[in-house]
């Protein structure tokens, strides 16, 4: 019995060794990382000084460093959860590279501090909070095929339509450098309500038909899935919409390997360094670098501050925009769309581009609609969507969670969080989360039940 008992001990020492040996390895290469945008930033950007001045403040950088390692301490990263992998990915998709647009343009310390705690909070609410599995149990074959056919049918009658209307696309979005002025032609033709189809399409229907069909190795609806998504690609030249198959196909294929999944967060912070150090030395590195690094990280998290200083002088939103007008009639205080809409304003202030529609994630849209406070209770949301793919998972699998919600993840970074939870793309994906299953759980048929299930 002693020695059962020492062995288990024995065994348990090593785990916790190893955890804490793999969260500081993950820490130090997120400080390499955390180096490569400032080095990038400064030897690179610095040709731009009006959009990306450089006022470096050491006590800011050290503060910031402070805070990135607090952070970095409460992300449970030794659990295999999709909420712990997915809280980990916004910090390194977001806190990271606005911890370095703090120090290295002396940004403003409040907005830095609130998102800062507002973020702590989040990660103490997801690592001690049980997940939340929100379930309509109906029958598991019909849950699973006729979602995914349903899925399937809607994607291709909407591309379909778009063909009806627009014809064949043209082949101008195979330039990326060009997709700029694709969008600015008028070419492509597309209702209101279409675009939310649309969007809904590619963030969410698009994830959720890759993840699975990879998974069961059904790659011929895999290759038809990836031609729609490049078909719209090629209609509208949303960069964004030409990564969401890559991204969902490659970390399905990352974490269905279990040797490669121990080495997800290495790869990820090293791989970006390295292109971050080495981005004058080859045409495909900039390229690589401008496309993907200065527009993902460091325009985001720069747009975050330019949002910050907008509002605190411009009247803030508040429910404006989230309810439609013919249910609740709530009046901005900004006229939509070009050139008087507030994403335009911010465009033509901060980057002297009138036509710039300039967006950014939902941090900045907390502060835009209710101040200081609405950084909070956005993120506390935050934690309680990551709480439910928790419960998903123990519906599903931590790979098929992962696979359908990454991109997710990825497109809060640029995009708002209330709106579409509630009336958007995020609202089908949210009732996705409840009707799919491919486990039997412990409830009763054609019931609703919210429960609290540990993983």
């Amino acid at each position: 019995m002693k020695q059962e008992r020492k062995l288990y001990i024995s065994k348990s020492h090593i785990l916790i060794c190893k955890n804490f040996q793999t969260n500081w390895t993950h820490y130090f290469l997120m400080l390499i990382f955390k180096a490569g945008l400032e080095y990038s930033y400064i030897v690179y950007l610095h040709d731009s000084p009006r959009i990306y001045p450089i006022d470096i403040n050491p006590v800011k950088y050290f503060y910031g460093l402070v805070w990135l390692t607090v952070l970095f301490l409460f992300l449970n990263d030794g659990k295999e959860k999709v909420s712990a992998f997915m809280l980990h990915f916004f910090y390194a998709l977001q806190m990271v590279p606005l911890t370095v647009i703090y120090s290295l343009q002396n940004e403003n310390t409040l907005y830095y501090s609130v998102v800062c705690f507002s973020v702590l909070l989040c990660e103490l609410v997801v690592g001690n909070i049980k997940g939340i599995c929100l379930q309509i149990n109906l029958e598991k074959k019909a849950t699973k095929k006729w979602i995914i056919a349903f899925f399937l049918c809607v994607s291709i009658l909407f591309l379909v339509n778009v063909y009806r209307k627009n014809g064949l696309p043209t082949l101008k979005a195979l330039n990326l450098y060009a997709v700029y002025e694709l969008r600015g032609s008028g070419l492509y033709q597309i209702g209101k309500y279409e675009h939310y189809l649309q969007d809904t399409i590619v963030k969410v229907l698009i994830p959720i038909l890759l993840t699975r069909f990879l998974m069961k190795k059904q790659y011929f609806y895999l290759l038809v899935t990836l031609a729609i998504e490049g078909c719209i690609y090629l209609y509208t030249g949303q960069k964004s919409y030409l990564f969401t198959g890559i991204m969902v196909v490659g970390i399905v294929f990352w974490f269905s390997r279990k040797r490669l999944s121990n080495y997800f967060w290495p790869f990820f912070y090293v791989g970006f360094a390295l292109i971050s150090f080495l981005v004058k030395l080859h045409p495909l590195l900039t390229s690589a670098y401008s496309l993907i690094i200065r527009r993902i990280f460091l325009v985001s998290a720069n747009n975050k501050f330019m949002y910050y200083d907008f509002f605190s002088t411009h009247p803030k939103e508040g429910f404006a925009g989230i309810f439609p007008r013919w249910l609740i009639p709530i009046k901005s205080n900004y006229i939509s769309g070009y050139p008087d809409g507030y994403t335009y304003q911010i465009g033509r202030i901060y980057y002297d581009a009138p036509q710039m529609d300039c967006n950014t994630g939902f941090l900045a849209e907390g502060y835009l609609r209710w101040g200081l406070i609405g950084i909070v209770a956005e993120l506390l949301v935050f934690a309680f969507i990551l709480k439910c793919l928790d419960g998903f998972q123990q519906k599903t699998s931590f790979l098929f969670a992962v696979g359908t919600s990454v991109f997710i993840i990825f497109g809060l970074g640029d995009g708002h969080l209330i709106n579409p939870l509630l009336f958007g793309y995020l609202m089908v994906w949210f009732l996705f989360l409840i009707f799919y299953r491919e486990k039997d759980m412990a409830v009763r048929k054609r019931t609703v039940r919210v429960g609290m299930l540990r993983l």
